[in-house]
């Protein structure tokens, strides 16, 4: 499972942070995907209510808290309200999943440097045309096309120096 961290890094978590994820669950007596909860994701008619009902199973909710915690997003402290009210588990109970995941869970979570995008390969022109509107007079917009190709110049056919004539 690879996600973004800010443009600078991809956070990748191994196959043992899933693993670690599903124990941690069991552990706690929550289950990954609840039968009831997954009928009820059946049933519903929109798309809308469909992912709303899959945001807040446990193994979603928890993966999701994983994910902030790695990108540094949210702090373990932040973390502990957040399983609370999502997961509907008292406060204590909360504090130590919290304190799992960031032990069990966290050093599955690597941080690898995303490469920077090439440049472009062909020679841009850069336009600026002034935009009027009541609101911004005299306001320079930019647009970015990329440079036409050009044919070589097409050279008359001429004798060629270098070479004997063929008679």
């Amino acid at each position: 499972m690879a996600q973004k961290l800010n443009s600078k890094y991809q956070i990748i978590f191994t196959e043992e942070a899933t693993e670690k994820i599903q124990e941690i669950l069991k552990r706690y007596g929550l289950e990954m995907f609840p039968k009831i909860s997954l009928e009820k994701i059946k049933e519903a008619k929109s798309s809308e209510e469909k992912e709303s009902l899959f945001e807040g199973l446990p193994g979603r909710v928890l993966a999701k808290t994983v994910k902030e915690l790695a990108e540094d997003k949210i702090k373990i402290k932040d973390s502990i309200s957040m399983l609370e009210k999502k997961l509907n588990i008292p406060n204590d109970k909360a504090e130590k999943l919290a304190r799992d995941i960031e032990k069990e869970v966290l050093i599955y979570a690597k941080k690898i440097p995303i490469e920077k995008e090439a440049p472009p390969t062909e020679p841009s022109e850069i336009t600026l045309t002034p935009e009027k509107t009541s609101a911004t007079p005299n306001v320079v917009s930019s647009e970015i096309k990329p440079k036409e190709k050009t044919p070589p110049p097409k050279s008359e056919a001429k004798d060629d120096t270098y070479r004997e004539s063929i008679e």
